[in-house]
């Protein structure tokens, strides 16, 4: 991947490639470090080493459910 990708291209490539659902929103999650990526943040070498592993997981809103 090129190290002036920013996350969130790699994200909608991954939405694309995959064919995962459009209506959920994703993060891209450096797991070797343990670090949310920011969208707009490009995959330089100081924030995703060559070994690094990512991983793309689903932003998951828990909602609350009232009684009335």
């Amino acid at each position: 991947m090129p190290r002036d990708q920013r996350g969130a291209d790699l994200i909608q490539g991954a939405i694309e490639n995959w064919s995962l659902p459009r209506d959920t929103d994703y993060s891209l999650v450096n797991v070797t470090k343990g670090r949310v990526l920011q969208p707009n943040a490009s995959l330089s070498s100081d924030i995703v080493a060559d070994a690094d592993e990512l991983e793309l997981q689903p932003v998951l809103v828990a909602g609350s459910h009232g009684r009335g």
